[in-house]
């Protein structure tokens, strides 16, 4: 945390948006389906998937559907996603929704408690058959979707099971359909198979989040409910008194998603009536929940455009960006606290992979040092669309303390395997660093922070800190560290370590970041070069006092240190151990109080030389080894 502790306050104010972020993961594996209803007598204009749309913001009213562009006959036309082949679902609205069909389907029946249940069939009108199964059935269903651009076609597999069931199937497939397979080819195959679940019903799946689309994150969902009717080739579906319980990799805690009623349209498109949503670890009875009369989600392809309406590009080929975006809509939502609702939208639409867009954090706090805090925290490349290379994260944080004043600052994190915007890509084969050859641009990590606020108030620090010298009217830091290695190659290697700190005065680190002035690295600024070739190596330091008059530190201008370790002669009769170093220092006192009290603490400029050798001759007398030496 920046003012007031950075860690501390921004991630106990962070616990409404976090609860906000769950809830939108929710939505994603628990979308619900609406009932159909008949298609209008006139065709309804479905603008293209990848065409230009409107910008619009996190929490955003609904809009009209865009008109159909009026262009010239020689304008250019705006880029067109690649799409499969999809199906048209009219909603009682009069909306069209686009919905990417399964290829093929395998469903198979088994019984559920280790013994056939009971079982009566019987023929209805026309080649539809009835079957009755109690005491327990398992219905396996694989999915094999059709491919998305470069890629495979995908696999999901969903279990049911239930006490009793009610199974329609029309097309080729009589008997019993208990421990048999049917495969129905296609969205129009021959074979139609629908099903009315209920008592004890439990349908379990797994679902990995596609690439880009959000986290790389697996989702687990177990779907609990009363009574569940299934179509299982036009993937569509109603469940009666729902709970889905999403867990997800990487998180302790489950989130559950309560509905009267949960509808699914299709693969892509749910719906949930008078949904409640929670995180807690006692789902009976949770303190925070969020609660909407209405939610539904939506999952389509589209080319990327941040809050702006401008088009992510890919920072080196210039590329459009094309991904999923998974859109959560709710009405008369709220956020209750131990029953006591403390926020309330009337309408809410949001993507549920990035429910709260560039804005990435929010938090809010009160005390005596900095009075009412307001922290928020961007993210810098989805304000500008831009997509960042893997491991770069780049931050803008807007705060205001009013007390002490706005303050404003960046973060930049980042890591790469070689070049600097290739970010964790590997190297390719014929790369320098990859070869064991020198070279500016292998594996490296750093960060950069900036922060400054204009600050009239008085630092609080606790303890008789006697006489301060004022500090300045606009208080803030800069760091910037960096690490890289320059050369690998078996037990030879040779590495740099940068790094620059800045501070206004000597109370700002301590009373704004006081976890990092516990407990992190010194703010010194420095550099640092060093390696090895086996038992051979050595360093070289450059290290100097920049503006911190308040610490007494010893300046480097520059140090060079080097070591032979248990280099051998005479066939490993003699062992020989060499270090040296030799450098030119400054030691600064402090000059601001409090001041130095030893009398050997004032200011002194030498230059230092030292050799240390060791030389031994280590004998095995029996079961004892004797070293003599000299040093």
């Amino acid at each position: 945390m920046r003012a007031g502790g950075d860690v501390a306050a921004r991630t106990a104010s962070l616990r409404v948006v976090g609860v906000c972020a769950g809830l939108a993961w929710a939505g994603v594996a628990f979308a619900q389906p609406v009932p159909l209803a008949a298609p209008p007598t006139a065709p309804t204009v479905q603008p293209p998937i990848g065409g230009p749309e409107p910008p619009r913001t996190s929490f955003q009213p609904p809009v009209n559907p865009p008109l159909p562009s009026l262009l010239p006959n020689n304008a250019p036309v705006p880029p067109t996603l690649p799409v499969n082949p999809q199906r048209d679902v009219v909603l009682p609205n009069g909306a069209k929704l686009t919905m990417p069909s399964a290829k093929r389907q395998r469903i198979q029946f088994g019984p559920r408690y280790g013994k056939p249940g009971n079982f009566e069939g019987r023929q209805l009108d026309g080649d539809t058959q009835q079957y009755i199964i109690t005491e327990g059935l398992i219905v396996n269903v694989v999915l094999e979707t059709d491919a998305e651009p470069g890629k495979p076609a995908g696999v999901q597999e969903i279990e049911f099971a239930t006490d009793n069931a009610v199974v329609w199937v029309t097309g080729p497939g009589g008997g019993n359909p208990l421990n048999k397979n049917l495969n129905l080819e296609g969205p129009e195959g021959k074979t139609h198979v629908e099903m009315y679940l209920a008592g004890n019903v439990v349908i379990r799946m797994k679902q990995d989040n596609p690439a880009g689309s959000g986290p790389g994150r697996t989702v687990y969902q177990t779907l609990r409910a009363e009574q569940i009717y299934y179509d299982v080739n036009e993937n569509r579906a109603v469940a009666i008194s729902a709970d889905l319980e999403l867990s997800f990799s990487g998180f302790k805690d489950s989130v559950h998603l309560h509905g009267a009623e949960v509808q699914r349209l299709g693969l892509n498109e749910w719906r949930a009536i008078r949904a409640e949503a929670t995180s807690s670890k006692l789902p009976s009875d949770p303190a925070l929940l969020f609660a909407s009369e209405d939610i539904t989600y939506t999952r389509r392809q589209v080319i990327r455009r941040n809050i702006f309406g401008l088009t992510y590009t890919d920072k080196k080929t210039g590329d459009e960006q094309i991904g999923y975006e998974q859109i959560l809509t709710g009405r008369n939502v709220r956020i209750e606290y131990m029953d006591v609702p403390f926020l309330y939208l009337p309408y809410l639409r949001t993507d549920a992979n990035d429910p709260l867009g560039p804005l990435s954090g929010i938090g809010f706090g009160n005390d005596r040092i900095f009075g009412f805090q307001a922290y928020t925290s961007w993210d810098m490349y989805k304000l500008l669309a831009v997509k960042p290379p893997d491991g770069h994260h780049w931050k803008l944080h807007l705060d205001y303390l009013s007390d002490r004043g706005p303050g404003v600052g960046i973060d930049y994190l980042y890591q790469n395997n070689y070049d600097f915007f290739e970010g964790t890509t590997p190297p390719p084969p014929d790369h320098p660093y990859y070869n064991g050859r020198f070279s500016l641009t292998g594996p490296n990590k750093g960060e950069l922070k900036l922060y400054g606020i204009p600050d009239n108030g008085t630092d609080v620090l606790g303890g008789d800190r006697g006489l301060d010298a004022k500090q300045a009217n606009f208080r803030g830091r800069a760091l910037y560290y960096h690490e890289q290695d320059l050369y690998e190659n078996g037990d030879w290697f040779l590495r740099i370590q940068d790094q620059t700190a800045y501070m206004s005065d000597k109370n700002y680190l301590e009373q704004y970041y006081k976890q990092e002035f516990d407990t992190g690295r010194n703010q010194e600024s420095f550099t640092y070069l060093y390696g090895a070739a086996g038992n051979l190596g050595g360093s070289l330091l450059l290290q100097g006092n920049l503006g911190r008059n308040w610490v007494t530190e010893t300046s480097w201008l520059p140090r060079a240190d080097a070591y032979l370790i248990g280099q051998s002669f005479l066939h490993d009769a003699l062992n020989y151990t060499a270090r040296s170093s030799l450098g030119y220092a400054e030691l600064k006192p402090t000059g601001v109080p409090p001041f130095a009290v030893q009398p050997t603490e004032k200011p002194v400029n030498t230059g230092r030389f030292d050799l240390n050798q060791d030389l031994s001759l280590p004998l095995d007398l029996g079961p004892v080894r004797v070293t003599p030496y000299g040093v």
